[in-house]
């Protein structure tokens, strides 16, 4: 408490956005313990696994559970009432302002992925990231490193993430001894964004990037403004709130719970698509096909190999399997042997490929 009663003294108001800054109470127990006091962990996860896991990643000074929590609700309970076809997981990392171990955004983009292979999380086919402020940074990050993850995200959500930095972390920096500050600062002096921003931007199969930016000062400092947080977004909304309660949304018509819901839409709408596999075909029919009367060098499986490439170039969608085969024969020149032969060739043709419906990312990147 003095050192915080020392910091009012010296920086007028730096204590107070500091302790509020990205989600950190103000008080005694916070301060001493680390903002963070959970764990990472799955928040509800059905048997067997729903097609999508949401992963929620916290900021700064956040907390596993507490970020995303008000005094009624929370964004999960909020999610996983609305969205049966998800599982959720929230992962979590050591952000503290005064006591060590703060990890800087590498090495929590680095935590992140060994959690989501420890947990089961690259398991599922489908994963959508809904982060808060410096946890849009590490998801970014991780993404740009790991294509494996990157191929089953087509959809990621921002909330008050910092893309050009925020002029807050100058003066905080000054005060609490957290690396990941130096990686917010703004992107003009700051080389970990800008390098974040050309290799993202880069991306040949980059997620769809839907953005909130808060719309309410706190302690008349906005956090992230709207340039910094709607940067790298594809689409963006204002909200009617501060950085901290842009992602506390207490109904199902809170504005950030609906820019989750349209992202989460194209992930969750059943598609037919080639990647599914085929469940059966619009039209099936047979085809005979019979040669004239060849001489010698020629055979049966030529034939039939012939027709088939016939009719690719007739039906290109088509698939051909052959059913049967003949062969007749006759001499032209007798008593002398000239012998001469027919083929005939059925073939099966399977055009119009109806693929499974089903929920998966191809169906979020295909629908954009």
């Amino acid at each position: 408490m003095k050192l915080i009663k020392n910091l009012r003294l010296v920086f007028p108001g730096v204590a107070i956005m500091c302790c509020m800054l990205f989600n950190l109470a103000c008080n005694p127990t916070a301060i001493k313990s680390g903002a963070n006091t959970s764990d990472p962990q799955w928040i509800s996860r059905q048997e067997p696994n729903a097609p999508v896991a949401v992963v929620f990643v916290h900021g700064i000074f956040g907390d596993t559970i507490g970020t995303w929590s008000g005094s009624k609700t929370s964004f999960f309970d909020i999610l996983k009432q609305n969205n049966p076809n998800v599982d959720i997981f929230a992962f979590g990392f050591t952000s503290s302002m005064f006591k060590r171990g703060s990890l800087a955004v590498d090495e929590a983009a680095n935590l992140l992925y060994a959690r989501l292979e420890n947990e089961g999380v690259l398991a599922y086919p489908s994963i959508f990231f809904v982060n808060h402020s410096m946890g849009g940074l590490i998801v970014m990050r991780m993404l740009i490193q790991r294509p494996d993850v990157r191929e089953k995200t087509p959809e990621i959500v921002l909330f008050g993430t910092p893309t050009e930095g925020a002029q807050i972390t100058k003066l905080a920096s000054r005060v609490i001894n957290n690396p990941a500050l130096v990686d917010m600062l703004p992107a003009d002096k700051n080389t970990f964004l800008r390098s974040l921003d050309t290799d993202f931007k880069a991306l040949s199969n980059k997620p769809r990037v839907w953005c909130g930016y808060e719309k309410i000062p706190i302690a008349g400092v906005m956090i992230v403004p709207s340039t910094s947080a709607s940067r790298l977004c594809d689409s963006s909304l204002a909200i009617a709130a501060n950085h901290i309660d842009i992602v506390k949304p207490d109904r199902v018509k809170h504005d950030s719970f609906m820019i989750v819901q349209q992202a989460l839409k194209k992930l969750l709408t059943p598609c037919r698509n080639a990647s599914h596999g085929i469940e059966n075909y619009s039209s099936s029919f047979s085809v005979v096909r019979t040669s004239h009367w060849m001489s010698g060098g020629y055979d049966q499986a030529r034939w039939c190999a012939d027709v088939i490439s016939v009719l690719k170039v007739e039906y290109p969608d088509g698939v051909f399997t052959q059913l049967e085969s003949s062969e007749s024969n006759h001499n032209r020149c007798a008593p002398f042997n000239c012998p001469e032969y027919k083929y005939v060739c059925s073939i099966q043709v399977q055009t119009g490929p109806n693929y499974f419906n089903k929920i998966s990312n191809a169906c979020a990147r295909t629908n954009r």
